[in-house]
């Protein structure tokens, strides 16, 4: 996506607080970034826990050892595209004292009957967590515009008390299909968004 570019430029311009950028590649996508296995889906589903715990007891850790890091959750983001934005939403929400940003770009929020929507409706209260996320119009789910899903997400954060706007922002793309291209052209908005100055 061209963060580490765009990342130096909106740092060089005081756009955004100094951050590291840490990308992992997954061993089997499908697997770790899905949090559940849905009923009746063939395949390997539902590594998300592990995932998360790999994340959370081995890279986060390695980094904070190696370089001058805030180490603490408001410092501290998870982030993806696709179903890499499914876990990064799913494992911020429930690790809020790991991660209090999170950017979820085209993240597959409809999965296993919206399970995010799901897991915030059952919080007994909002965490601090501040969250980005988005959506191109020519983005498809099943024939239904994704942004369905979106902004039933949105109303629920926003019924646990999250303000729109200030710590939970979504955005919706005009032209923008489900792509690295389109990805790559959204970090100068959500950066500033979750680390501002």
């Amino acid at each position: 996506w061209g963060m580490d570019t765009a990342a130096t430029g909106l740092i060089s311009r005081g756009q955004i607080a100094p951050v590291i950028i840490v990308g992992i590649v997954p061993g089997d996508r499908n697997s770790e970034y899905t949090p559940d296995h849905p009923a009746g889906m063939v395949g390997n589903y539902g590594n998300g826990a592990n995932y998360m715990r790999m994340v959370i007891q081995e890279v986060k850790p390695f980094v904070d050892a190696r370089y001058r890091t805030r180490s603490d959750a408001q410092a501290t983001g998870i982030g993806g595209s696709s179903l890499g934005g499914l876990i990064a939403f799913w494992g911020g929400i429930h690790n809020p004292g790991t991660f209090g940003r999170i950017a979820a770009l085209s993240a597959t929020l409809s999965w296993s009957n919206a399970i995010i929507t799901r897991d915030v409706s059952a919080l007994s209260t909002k965490v601090p967590v501040r969250v980005w996320f988005d959506r191109g119009t020519e983005e498809i789910d099943g024939g239904t515009p994704r942004s369905a899903v979106d902004d039933q997400l949105l109303q629920t954060m926003v019924s646990k008390g999250w303000v729109d706007g200030a710590d939970v922002r979504y955005f919706l793309k005009t032209g923008a299909a489900h792509s690295e291209y389109w990805w790559a052209r959204r970090v100068d908005l959500f950066l500033p968004f979750l680390f501002p100055v």
